[in-house]
């Protein structure tokens, strides 16, 4: 989270509507008339720069999108979503047996 100068998870997850890919819960902001069917992750585009940021691939602060599947990826990968030819997939950089650690 220091690189995208954000003090704690509970402002990530204000920052992007506490969307994930594991549930359909999500904090809708008061007075909003943002609709879920418009955001969620399962039909809808998003962003890949969070997940190319825990890759070490993308850039910091204010200039990253928050609203990715990935804020709420957990686990002892590195890993990120992507959407390739309409299908989601999940990109995991590992070392053992990988020595660069590339995809």
């Amino acid at each position: 989270m220091t690189e995208l100068n954000i003090a704690t998870s509970q402002k990530l997850l204000d920052k992007s509507l506490g969307l994930s890919l594991s549930d359909q819960y999500w904090i809708c902001p008061s007075g909003s008339d943002t609709d879920w069917s418009k955001l969620h992750f399962f039909e809808n585009t998003f962003s890949e720069d969070l997940g190319n940021v825990l890759l070490g691939r993308g850039g910091t602060g204010e200039n990253v999108s928050l609203m990715s599947p990935d804020n709420t990826s957990d686990g002892w990968l590195k890993k990120k979503w992507t959407i390739v030819d309409g299908k989601l997939l999940s990109h995991q950089r590992w070392k053992w047996g990988n020595p660069t650690g590339t995809l």
